[in-house]
């Protein structure tokens, strides 16, 4: 006996599988377990009045169901998954009221042929020029730009409407040509017997009367 450590020696005898008789010792040792409790809890559960079963017994038990309860095991099998039908929605056409769709309407493609039609009778807008007044220089720098031409060619009171440098669409360079538009046809001519054949940036330029 081993009690002073918390060890307690139990002897047992028991039949083996052979039928004999053997002398089982098993040593147990005890823990002490403290915990805490509160005593007017413990003064409440005293009090408390059993019901049910459990004021007939020990039990903790109250209440037992008198039927049958039955479980059914799931399915093996695995259910088929049926889609639910979607009604399809009536088809109108927004043009013609038609039972098709807008997009593969006819006379949606009449209007269309015919919205082609007047297009290409329509003539594409062109600038502009007063043929009289408008000078064209050729061999220009590509440095050179539209502030550069309005100093050049304002001199002596000289009035300038408009100045185009028309740029490759490729690179956005200009093509060494420009137009400029005076207001009279003097200043035009003045402009043309002043600056023609003259080196400007290092380049020699012609200029002359924009031909029909």
């Amino acid at each position: 006996m081993f009690e002073d450590k918390g060890i307690v020696e139990v002897i047992e005898y028991k039949e083996n599988e052979f039928g004999e008789k053997i002398k089982v010792i098993k040593k147990i040792q005890k823990y002490i377990i403290r915990r805490r409790t509160n005593d007017t809890m413990e003064e409440r559960r005293e009090n408390w009045k059993k019901f049910g079963l459990a004021a007939i017994s020990n039990s903790g038990v109250t209440t037992l169901s008198s039927e049958e309860v039955f479980m059914e095991p799931p399915p093996t099998k695995k259910t088929e998954y049926i889609e639910p039908k979607i009604e399809e929605k009536e088809r109108r056409c927004s043009i013609c009221e038609g039972d098709h769709w807008s997009r593969i309407c006819k006379m949606s493609k009449e209007n269309k042929v015919e919205v082609e039609k007047t297009t290409e009778l329509r003539e594409k807008p062109k600038n502009i020029f007063d043929i009289s007044t408008t000078i064209k220089i050729v061999s220009l720098s590509k440095n050179i730009k539209e502030h550069d031409l309005y100093e050049l060619f304002s001199y002596d009171n000289t009035h300038i409407t408009k100045i185009s440098i028309p740029k490759d669409m490729s690179t956005n360079e200009s093509k060494g040509i420009a137009l400029v538009t005076f207001k009279n046809k003097e200043d035009a001519e003045k402009a043309i017997k002043k600056f023609n054949n003259k080196g400007i940036d290092n380049v020699v330029i012609q200029i002359s009367f924009v031909k029909e």
